[in-house]
């Protein structure tokens, strides 16, 4: 099932507005946002601008004063208009038919939540009369501390339970049995010891947990949203429900082009031909406690070849690897670098009903192209701007290797 109908009318597209909460209470005169949502264990960030003279309660001596600001950037979606009913109203006043009740405009849907997050900055534009704050989702409270505490005999799910929890948050946890001891032989004591703060950041852990996570079935991925942290087994992508980006054949008359028509503003290919030959991944390690030098790659059979060019190769050192845990990691890594060989851009004007529902953890399907870019992509991160001027524009940026590409053995 689609997140998307590719064939939606004109007319079915909603009109935006932003709505920016501190504290509960709205800031006013919102004059544009922009929320860019990202994959691969990076925060979300946001960019917002509002007009500093419009309110007295919230002038430069308001935004001066601010330690600690939290806000969720919200959006308002007016629903299109009822058909016009003047046809009928004339009909009924000329008595040619009759007088029927003028059915009510759809209810407008419950605000949307894009992004709730954390100020990191405050700039002031004197003579534009603008305030600007830059910011990052809740994802920052893990990034900006270092780990503190120990973990002995806890599983991951345990683990990203308990940093949820230190900030007030939500979690949604797929649950997991294996102690985290086991992924890292030579660096358990550690763990267990809370001897990582020195190099680690929580959010550096819960994604060495969610990277160690999980079995030949699937990973696990670790992301927040809202008020919630998520830890959750990733679903594969031929599993997903896709947004789907639908282009038709151009049409050829008389030596003149005709563009073909497609449900989006723009559309941007790429092919990378260096990631297009064979990927090798190897990776090296020494385990101190088997006294035993893993060298393990990724895929097993190397020897089979899709062309004539020679393979990328890339070698990755990690120390106290078990022979399993060397394989695994090559896999992943060989797996994450293919993902590059194509990327899809795609840009619309955002109003559609769903459309702020798409995530990265989401997957695009192209149709239509006739060529090997028609396939589905992981969606590396989505942008949306917001504006009194410009309305709602999303732009999406998805990635996948190619169908043609050797599969990871």
């Amino acid at each position: 099932m689609a997140l998307n109908d590719p064939h939606l009318q004109v007319n079915d597209v909603y009109k935006p507005r932003l709505k920016v909460l501190f504290n509960g209470t709205e800031v006013p005169f919102a004059l544009s946002a922009e929320i860019t949502s990202n994959n691969w264990y990076q925060a979300d960030n946001f960019h917002c601008e509002f007009a500093i003279w419009a309110s007295p309660d919230f002038g430069p001596a308001f935004w001066s004063k601010q330690d600690e600001m939290k806000l969720d950037i919200q959006l308002e979606l007016e629903p299109p208009p009822s058909p016009p009913q003047a046809p009928k109203l004339f009909a009924a006043l000329s008595g040619k038919g009759a007088v029927t009740a003028t059915p009510l405009p759809p209810p407008a849907p419950a605000p949307v939540s894009l992004i709730i997050g954390l100020v990191d900055r405050i700039e002031i534009e004197w003579v534009r009369g603008v305030v600007r704050v830059t910011g990052r989702d809740l994802t920052s409270h893990f990034i900006d501390h270092r780990l503190y505490g120990a973990f002995p005999n806890q599983t991951s799910s345990q683990i990203v339970t308990t940093l949820a929890k230190k900030y007030g948050m939500e979690a949604d946890v797929d649950a997991t049995t294996t102690p985290v001891t086991r992924y890292y032989e030579g660096e358990h004591d550690e763990i267990s010891n809370g001897e990582f703060h020195k190099s680690m950041t929580e959010w550096d852990l819960m994604t060495f947990l969610a990277q160690h996570e999980g079995d030949e079935n699937g990973s696990f991925n670790v992301w927040v949203s809202g008020n919630t942290l998520h830890f959750k087994k990733a679903v594969p992508i031929d599993q997903c429900n896709p947004w789907i980006i639908t282009v038709e054949k151009p049409e050829y008359d008389a030596g003149i082009t005709r563009i073909s028509s497609i449900n989006a503003m723009d559309l941007r290919l790429q092919r990378s031909l260096t990631l297009a030959k064979d990927v090798q991944v190897v990776v090296r390690s020494w385990n101190s406690e088997d006294r035993k030098a893993y060298n393990v790659g990724s895929p097993k059979n190397s020897g089979s070849s899709k062309s004539n060019n020679p393979a990328q190769k890339y070698v990755f050192v990690r120390p106290n690897l078990t022979k399993d845990a060397a394989q695994k990691l090559a896999d992943n890594m060989r797996a994450d670098i293919t993902k590059h060989e194509r990327i899809i851009e795609w840009s619309d004007a955002g109003g559609f009903k769903g459309s702020l529902a798409l995530t990265p953890r989401d997957a695009i399907e192209l149709q239509g192209t006739q060529s090997s870019f028609d396939q589905r992509y992981y969606i590396d991160s989505i942008a949306r701007h917001i504006g009194v001027d410009s309305g709602l524009k999303i732009s999406v940026k998805a990635k996948n290797h190619s169908t043609e590409s050797q599969a990871i053995a």
